[in-house]
């Protein structure tokens, strides 16, 4: 069966090797959690992105409180909250278009033993967290930067934080104002630039001034609700720690530390942290654990990407019969055949679709918890009614959204080789919170999910592909495409050398990425695109550009691409060529190109410039050479601010 493989027991707890026929899971991070794990896994991560203990992937986004197993042995209900919680009020004002959602509680009732007590784990009632606006980014300015980007002399650095950035202008000589990007980036002005709206297709931006309360360090906000600020532990970055007992919320303050939550090592049932995890463990009469694991994410309250939960769950081998016959919720059945893993309470089959529209329908028509079943204890005065599945309307996913806090660019770069199975997790997540801990996340998942072993997880939903090239082979991102707004071509031919002119109708370049944001290996405005070769003749070509250097200065440079064939290929190395600023003009790039092919007519009044240091051709190899300045932004990407 496709749930059972390998597990290997940890030498250290065991010192053998387990039995080569059952799931387990093993990995350094999390082999106090692993060791004894023998059934299926399953379990949620992220915003929520579900993998079944049958490896069906597929995506949740609801608002609301969900079942996510029922049967014999556990009910588990999760409370998925607005993704960023207090940041939600900044994403309506972004005009985020896509949905997401965050687990911010999870209630485990263990219904094979009644007297164990219902446990529920959350992070507070995050949503009611409105003071201050956004942690350290009082008085700064949203999706702002200045013009030029840096002041005289200046130039990107990383820094960790809009905090970090600010004493980084303080130490600075002559720095009254900085730009922090969600990237990191981090520039520094000194009242001489412009302040511009920020390029929509750059990554989010913030301005500050060392006159005001940007970037200055501020406590994180606190709870409305006194009982939750009086007795709340800390887990994760700063994240609120509630614990509830059968409803009664424990005093966890002061108690920050790994140990015992509920009961005693030894015991047949007990609560344990472990750093930022939390075990709920039971142990069956044959000496089985049957186990839940919690790991607190997040990067704090009032951060782009907000306090939550990823949650797992191993199955006890030994009770595989009866999970068989009858388990529930958006975890699935755990039997082996993905194809009934959708299904509604009864338990009768649901076909599977392969979108994310279908997969939210499925999440909320099925497994919304109405009031009567409900698990979940709230704060003080909110009740269930706060906290119900929402009527929401489904809004797609999409990385090239203006709205993103990271370029698409800068997206795509980060998750394109990714499994499968993560890449679109990776994108939401980048777009939502800046993907700082996207590997922490596919170490975690890969590990728990075992995905090393078993890559065959069925997606429900078309994976995310990055290509340059569309299908039939024809190119993306050209000349006439790049800028769709644009009522003319970004690339012109200045001039030719040579006795073949440029074929009609055949683009030279594509995956061209205009607007693109300063990072660290430039010092100016670049582009970047991919080169075709436009003959039906192999060819060596030769791409000669100017590349930034400090001081604003641009330095020739040559790049070669030898035996290339014509035609889309999105495994054509890019070439990133930096751009000319005048005032008035939009800036622009120049690029001389060589193609050297036998194809071609000889002349030899051409040859190849000296900085490309090319080989010497024989006789029989013609050469020709093409000048192009291609634009380097999409027209009206800033307005500049009175």
């Amino acid at each position: 069966m496709k749930f059972i493989l390998s597990l290997l027991f940890l030498s250290a707890l065991n010192g053998a090797v387990g039995d080569s026929n059952l799931r387990g899971l093993q990995t350094n991070g999390f082999n106090e959690w692993l060791g004894n794990c023998q059934g299926a896994t399953c379990g949620m991560w992220g915003d929520p992105h579900i993998v079944t203990c049958d490896n069906l992937a597929y995506d949740c986004m609801g608002i609301g409180i969900f079942t996510l197993m029922q049967n014999h042995m556990w009910n588990i209900q999760a409370n998925f909250v607005d993704v960023g919680a207090v940041e939600h009020g900044m994403v309506k004002k972004w005009g985020l278009s896509m949905g997401a959602s965050l687990t911010n509680d999870v209630a485990i009732q263990y219904v094979y033993d009644e007297k164990v007590p219902i446990f529920q784990f959350g992070m507070g009632d995050l949503p009611a967290y409105t003071e201050p606006y956004l942690y350290a980014e009082e008085d700064c300015k949203q999706w702002m930067t200045f013009d030029p980007v840096d002041m005289p002399g200046g130039k990107r650095t990383v820094e960790a934080s809009v905090v970090a950035c600010r004493a980084r202008c303080e130490k600075t000589d002559g720095c009254t104002a900085f730009n922090y990007w969600q990237d990191g980036g981090c520039h520094l002005n000194d009242g001489n630039q412009q302040l511009v709206e920020s390029n929509p297709n750059w990554s989010r931006a913030v301005v500050g001034y060392l006159d005001n309360k940007c970037g200055v360090q501020t406590p994180p906000p606190v709870s409305p609700h006194a009982e939750e600020r009086d007795m709340h532990g800390e887990i994760g970055n700063g994240c609120p720690l509630l614990m509830w007992v059968d409803g009664e919320l424990m005093d966890l303050s002061g108690s920050n530390e790994n140990g015992l939550l509920y009961g005693e090592k030894g015991d047949k049932h007990y609560v344990e942290r472990i750093g930022n995890t939390i075990d709920v463990v039971n142990i069956l009469e044959n000496g089985e654990q049957a186990k839940t694991h919690l790991i607190a994410k997040g990067d704090g309250i009032g951060k782009l990407w907000s306090c939550h939960w990823d949650f797992y769950i191993c199955l006890p081998q030994s009770q595989q019969a009866k999970f068989e016959e009858y388990s529930v919720g958006l975890l699935g059945t755990p039997d082996g055949n993905t194809s009934n893993d959708w299904m509604d309470a009864d338990g009768t089959t649901i076909g599977i679709k392969n979108n994310h529209v279908d997969s939210f329908n499925y999440c909320v028509d099925n497994w919304c918890v109405n009031q009567e079943s409900s698990l979940m204890s709230f704060a003080e005065d909110n009740t269930f009614n706060d906290y119900k599945c929402e009527d929401q309307p489904f809004v797609d996913f999409d990385v090239d959204d203006p709205s993103c806090v990271l370029s698409a660019d800068k997206i795509k770069e980060k998750c394109e080789n990714m499994l499968p199975l993560m890449i679109h997790a990776c994108q939401v997540e980048c777009c939502m919170g800046g993907c700082d801990h996207i590997e922490e996340n596919v170490e975690e998942v890969v590990t728990i999910i075992k995905l090393e072993d078993n890559p065959d997880v069925e997606i429900v939903y078309e994976v995310p592909v990055f290509s340059d090239c569309e299908k039939n082979g024809s190119f993306k991102s050209t000349s006439d495409t790049a800028c769709p707004d644009s009522a003319t071509p970004i690339v012109t031919l200045l001039g030719s050398k040579g006795n073949v002119p440029l074929p009609e109708g055949v683009d030279v370049f594509y995956g061209i990425v205009t607007d693109m944001e300063p990072h660290n290996d430039a010092f100016g405005t670049t582009v970047k695109f991919k080169v075709n070769n436009p003959f039906d003749s192999n060819a060596d070509v030769y791409v000669k550009h100017e590349k930034s250097v400090e001081g604003n200065f641009n330095d020739p440079h040559c790049v070669e691409f030898d035996d290339t064939a014509g035609g889309c290929a999105d495994s054509a190395e890019e070439v990133e060529v930096a751009c000319r600023n005048y005032d008035g003009v939009t800036p622009f790039a120049l690029v001389t190109v060589y193609f050297a092919s036998s194809g071609l007519a000889i002349d030899s009044s051409v040859n190849v410039d000296e900085c490309c240091e090319a080989s010497e051709y024989p006789s029989d190899i013609g050469i020709v050479e093409y000048t192009f300045e291609i634009k380097c932004n999409c027209p009206a990407s800033s307005a500049t601010i009175e």
